[in-house]
C-alpha cells in the first residue's frame, strides 16, 4: 500500500510540473535540517531579499518561524500550499535550487540543462555509509534503488570541504557532478572570532574550572540501546570532569532516560554548534560532529565509541578507511572508554581530521556560495 501511494504522489508531482508557468527567477530552497541550514539562510535572505523561496518539511514547522518575519517565501512541502501554487512547476522553470537533504518529489521532474541543483547536504564528512553504499540500500528492491537514483541523478552541484568527500558523494549516489570546493557553509561559524570569544566567557562560567566531555552519537533509526552507562562513567571519572549529553531530538526514550541525571548530566539549551567550542573531549561514533569540532576547538580530543562496531557495519556500513584515519581514537567498550578518559594525553585530533575532512574550510564559504549564486543570476 505504503508504494502505490508513493508512486501515485511521484505521478502527481510529475503532472504538475508540466503545467506551464512563466520563467521563476527566485531562488529555491529546499530545507529539512536547521541547525545545518539556518545560517546559511540567514546570510542568503540577506544577500537576496525577497527571492528565496524556503520549502520545508512537516518536522521543521516548529522551527521555520524564525523566517516568517524576513524577507523570502515560506511554503510547507506537500501542503495544500503546496500544490495550490503549483510549486513543482515553477520548481521546474526556476534556475536555482538548493537543498540540505534528498528530496523524493525531485526524481519526478524533467529539469532543463540551465537548471542547477545544489546539494549543501548536512554533513560535511562521513564515517558511515549512505545513500546506495549503504547496506540496508544495497538489500532494497530494485525498483526503489531506481527511484533513488532518479533524485540523485537531479544533483548538478555540491558544495564541499574536501575532495575526500567529493568522492564519497560520487560513489554513495553514482553520479558525476560539479564541485564547488567552498567549504561546507555551516563550518564558517567556528571561524567566527565574536562568537567564539562569547561562547568562551559562558563556557568558563558553566564548567568552572572542570573539564568539558560532550557525548554526541549518531541517531539509530532501529532503536537500539545506548551502552553508555551513566552510573559507572560518573563513578570513575573524578571531579574534574563535567559531563553533557547532547542526543538526536527524536531519541525521546534516551533523553528521557538521561534527564535522571540532570543534576550531573548537563543538557544545555546552547546549540551544538556553540557547544563545541567549549568542548574539551568529544564523544562520539559515526556522527559527523567531529568534522566540525577539530574546527571549533583544534585543540581538543575526540573518541569513536563504536560499541556495536561490527553490528553497525553490517546493518549500515561503515566507511572502508575508517580505521585508518582515526585507528588510535577508537573504543570498543565502556571500560576501553573510561581508560582512554582518564589516561589520554589529550594530544589535538584536528590536524589528521582537517587535512582529510576540512581542507576548503576557510571561513568563507558563505560568501564564496553568494558569489557563485550573484554570479548565476547574471547568466
Amino acid at each position: 500500500m505504503k508504494f502505490i501511494l508513493k508512486s501515485l504522489y511521484l505521478l502527481i508531482i510529475s503532472f504538475l510540473s508540466k503545467i506551464k508557468v512563466n520563467h521563476d527567477l527566485r531562488i529555491y530552497y529546499l530545507y529539512s535540517f536547521t541547525e545545518t541550514s539556518d545560517y546559511v539562510l540567514d546570510k542568503l535572505i540577506e544577500a537576496f531579499p525577497n527571492e528565496i523561496v524556503i520549502i520545508y518539511t512537516k518536522p521543521t514547522k516548529k522551527k521555520i518561524s524564525r523566517f516568517e518575519n524576513k524577507n523570502c517565501s515560506l511554503v510547507r512541502l506537500n501542503s495544500l500550499s503546496f500544490f495550490k501554487k503549483n510549486i513543482p512547476a515553477h520548481i521546474k522553470n526556476s534556475k536555482l535550487i538548493l537543498c540540505d537533504n534528498y528530496f523524493a518529489f525531485l526524481g519526478s521532474i524533467s529539469f532543463s540543462e540551465q537548471t542547477k541543483i545544489v546539494q549543501l547536504w548536512h554533513a560535511n564528512g562521513a564515517i558511515k555509509k549512505f545513500g546506495l553504499e549503504a547496506e540496508y540500500a544495497k538489500k532494497t528492491l530494485s525498483i526503489n534503488k531506481t527511484r533513488y537514483q532518479s533524485v540523485y541523478n537531479k544533483f548538478t552541484h555540491f558544495v564541499l570541504s574536501s575532495e575526500k568527500m567529493a568522492t564519497i558523494f560520487s560513489k554513495s549516489f553514482n553520479i558525476e557532478f560539479t564541485s564547488l570546493f567552498f567549504g561546507y557553509p555551516k563550518t564558517d561559524i567556528y571561524f567566527d572570532k565574536c562568537l567564539r570569544e562569547k561562547t568562551k566567557i559562558l563556557g568558563k562560567q558553566i564548567k568552572k574550572n572542570k573539564r568539558l566531555l560532550l557525548y554526541v552519537p549518531t541517531y539509530r533509526e532501529d532503536k537500539a540501546s545506548f551502552e553508555f552507562n551513566l552510573d559507572e562513567i560518573l563513578k570513575e571519572l573524578d571531579d574534574e570532569w563535567l559531563i553533557f549529553v547532547h542526543l538526536h531530538p527524536h531519541d525521546t526514550k534516551f533523553n528521557e532516560k538521561f534527564a535522571n541525571y540532570s543534576g550531573q548530566i548537563m543538557f544545555s539549551t546552547w546549540k551544538l554548534s556553540e557547544l563545541l567550542f567549549i568542548t574539551d573531549c568529544l564523544v562520539t561514533d559515526y556522527s559527523s560532529v567531529p568534522f566540525e569540532y577539530t574546527l571549533a576547538n583544534p585543540n581538543g580530543k575526540v573518541i569513536y565509541y563504536c560499541y556495536d562496531f561490527d553490528t553497525y557495519n553490517k546493518k549500515v556500513g561503515i566507511q572502508a578507511d575508517f580505521l585508518e584515519w582515526a585507528k588510535e581514537d577508537v573504543v570498543y567498550s565502556q571500560e576501553e572508554l573510561i581508560n582512554l578518559i582518564k589516561t589520554a594525553t589529550f594530544k589535538s585530533s584536528s590536524t589528521k581530521i582537517n587535512s582529510l575532512w576540512n581542507e576548503h574550510a576557510k571561513g568563507n564559504s558563505v560568501k564564496l556560495l553568494k558569489d557563485w549564486i550573484e554570479a548565476q543570476h547574471g547568466n
